[in-house]
């Protein structure tokens, strides 16, 4: 996987598969529409690259409430 994906590509995906963010402090929490899942991310600027294990956890999360399969993740933040 990439490692130079900023946060305003992973902030956009979320955004466009229904959830919400609200920040607290030091931390962003990601919320879906349906209550799950709930992501919670260090607060970076929109031009900062997210951590390649923040982006594996994202992954992970995405794939286990079905809201997108795995290789699905990388195509979709390479077009975000």
């Amino acid at each position: 996987m990439d490692n130079n994906f900023k946060f305003s590509r992973l902030r956009n995906l979320l955004i466009s598969l229904g959830f919400s963010e609200d920040i607290h402090g030091s931390h962003i929490t990601f919320r879906h529409s349906n209550g799950r899942p709930v992501i919670i991310l260090p607060h970076l600027e929109r031009n900062e690259n997210v951590s390649p294990i923040h982006l594996l956890m994202v992954r992970k999360q995405l794939f286990d409430a079905g809201l997108l399969q795995s290789e699905e993740f990388t195509l979709r933040m390479q077009e975000a």
